[in-house]
C-alpha cells in the first residue's frame, strides 16, 4: 500500500541513550552554538560519543575547521578530542 509495496526490512541492533540539548533561544551562528555545546558537554558530561547534525557539506568543513580551533585551547585535564 505504501512505498509501492517495497518490503520492510527489521535490521537488529543496539540502543544507546540519547540525550538531546536545545538552546533558550534561536542563536545567530547555530554552528559555533553547537560547537561550543559540544565542548561544554565534552568537559562536563560522562566520556562518550557526541552527534552534531548539520545541513551541508560546507557547514560540515566549517565545524571541523571551528571545532579545531576550540581544541587547541582545552586545558590538558579534558582529555583526547578525536
Amino acid at each position: 500500500k505504501y512505498l509501492d509495496g517495497c518490503p520492510k526490512l527489521d535490521i537488529p541492533g543496539r540502543k544507546f541513550p540519547v540525550e538531546v540539548f536545545y538552546t533558550i533561544t534561536p542563536e545567530k551562528d547555530y554552528v559555533e552554538a553547537a560547537l561550543c555545546a559540544t565542548v561544554q558537554v565534552h568537559l562536563e558530561e560522562p566520556e562518550g560519543d557526541i552527534l552534531v547534525f548539520l545541513t551541508g557539506q560546507e557547514e560540515i568543513e566549517n565545524a571541523e575547521t571551528l571545532l579545531a580551533e576550540h581544541v587547541q585551547d582545552l586545558p590538558p585535564e579534558a582529555g583526547p578530542v578525536s
